[in-house]
């Protein structure tokens, strides 16, 4: 399903900068809302790049955010299969070659 978001053993840096808002799926897989009640992601969740977002479809496409699939959580176990959106400031991704698909 993607790259996993990690941390860089290079620079150190994880790949959620800080405990960041985030946009969370209702369901799993992600549908139509994007109105979950957990609203924060740490830098410990385990999270797969699925694409750039925008919510605007029809007019200037800026990406602000990263859609992203949640495959653990030890603060919000129950997360996982949900899809979230996290602003590109507060992550980097990178591609971990060893990471199943």
């Amino acid at each position: 399903m993607g790259s996993r978001i990690r941390t860089d053993p290079g620079s150190g840096h994880p790949a959620i900068l800080r405990p960041s808002l985030a946009v969370i799926s209702r369901t799993r897989p992600a549908e139509t809302y994007w109105d979950n009640p957990v609203q924060r992601l740490s830098p410990t969740d385990d999270l797969r790049f699925i694409d750039f977002f925008d919510f605007d479809e029809s007019g200037f496409l800026d990406f602000a955010y990263y859609r992203v699939s949640i495959s653990g959580s030890e603060r919000h176990p129950h997360l996982a299969g949900h899809e979230a959106l996290i602003a590109v400031q507060y992550a980097h991704v990178f591609v971990d070659e060893k990471a199943p698909s």
